[in-house]
């Protein structure tokens, strides 16, 4: 297996490679002391109705002009278009933008948060571990505080992610006995507790933060590694609060996942 250049690159080479009709395309993830998993490119091609529940509360959440980041195969983009609202949507891979185009996304663009130039939103999307974008602690609160400088007033970001100990056990990081309960209000974040720790150089898991070392294969090919961020929702919500954003749960699920809805102060 050869190294390559870029790992977006072979993502994108994935969604080609379904739109073309390859209709097994699958990508692998390779996780540093992990187990390598399977990503099939159907993944990204789905409709509305084979949603998963945290998808539709995400869509229904929505309101007006709205931002994709990271939209992939431009599933979600898609979909609200077909609600009626306006869509941009972004990827960093150039190949998800030519699929989100011939798929007919109205307005998709290659390019980076910070590279989007034409804002207000009133919702900003980070879906499918969303917070994953941010890397790691300090890219994630960078790209909060770029989230709302581009928010409109009254605007949301909706976001989701996995509780690190919903999802993994370590030597090293001991069951968090203080994580909040599966049965918190929807629009409720439990509120941070004074010992949670957001130290960008702690160990790579712990109770409420995890960063995963990643790399994608694909066809022969095996990317560079690169950082991906799992954080509890009361990490999210201490760290919203340094960007200025409230934070509320919109929906929880089984390991530890959740979706999120942050607004303005």
């Amino acid at each position: 297996m050869t190294s390559a250049a870029n790992a977006w690159d072979l993502f994108g080479a994935a969604l080609l490679a379904y739109q073309e009709g390859d209709r097994d395309a699958t990508l692998e993830v390779h996780v540093d002391g992990g187990p390598t998993e399977p990503l099939p490119a159907a993944t990204f091609f789905r409709a509305a109705p084979e949603f998963e529940a945290w998808e539709q509360a995400a869509l229904e959440a929505c309101r007006g002009r709205v931002l994709d980041l990271g939209a992939g195969a431009g599933c979600h983009a898609l979909a609200l278009q077909e609600r009626g609202h306006e869509v941009v949507a972004v990827d960093v891979s150039a190949g998800a933008v030519a699929v989100m185009t011939r798929r007919g996304v109205r307005d998709a663009r290659r390019g980076t948060l910070a590279e989007v130039g034409d804002g207000p939103f009133d919702t900003l999307l980070l879906l499918m571990h969303g917070a994953g974008i941010g890397g790691d602690l300090p890219g994630l609160t960078a790209l909060l505080s770029q989230c709302r400088r581009l928010l409109a007033h009254g605007g949301a970001l909706l976001i989701d992610s996995a509780d690190p100990s919903g999802r993994v056990q370590h030597d090293d990081a001991p069951p968090d006995d203080d994580a909040p309960p599966d049965d918190v209000r929807p629009g409720h974040a439990p509120t941070a507790p004074d010992d949670v720790t957001l130290d960008a150089q702690a160990p790579a898991w712990r109770g409420d933060v995890g960063v995963a070392s990643m790399r994608l294969a694909w066809d022969g090919d095996l990317g560079p590694a690169f950082p991906w961020i799992y954080l509890s929702a009361r990490a999210l919500e201490s760290l919203a609060r340094t960007a200025g954003l409230d934070c509320g749960v919109l929906w929880r699920g089984d390991g530890g996942r959740y979706l999120a809805r942050l607004t303005s102060q």
